[in-house]
């Protein structure tokens, strides 16, 4: 079997070029973190964000409908729309269930913000374990 001396490796992550001195049998590795590592959290700080948004939307949402609902209602009272069951209803349950999707939505914002802060820091933590070189061009 024919062993090959590894030169250091250039890697290009996150805009910065870093020299990978330990080569492993998958991949780049260094003190135990693959390069592979830090960009799987990458993805998911991007799904994160991307979730964070939908809740920051729903949010919006959910402001509309518990406005919304008792401006209904109060039109109901007023005779500015003829007055049903129907239009009752509807009043009511724009303004609870307003009320409901921004808690949940709020909830879920910041559980899904801790995580993202939490994967943040692990990412931090894997790229300050690398040996980062700084290359001019």
């Amino acid at each position: 079997m024919l062993r090959y001396r590894h030169r250091p490796k250039k890697v290009n992550l996150l805009g910065i070029c870093i020299r990978i001195s330990d080569m492993g049998p998958s991949g780049a590795k260094l003190g135990g973190l693959s390069v592979e590592r830090i960009e799987q959290l990458e993805l998911r700080i991007e799904e994160l964000q991307e979730k964070i948004g939908r809740s920051r939307r729903l949010m919006l949402l959910a402001r509309v409908c518990t406005f919304l609902g008792p401006v209904v209602l109060l039109a109901l009272l007023l005779g500015l729309l003829s007055f049903t069951p129907v239009e009752m209803v509807i009043g009511i349950t724009l303004g609870i269930g307003g009320i409901v999707l921004m808690g949940s939505s709020k909830a879920t914002k910041e559980e899904l913000g801790y995580s993202l802060k939490k994967i943040e820091e692990e990412r931090s933590a894997a790229i300050d374990a690398l040996e980062l070189v700084q290359i001019r061009d």
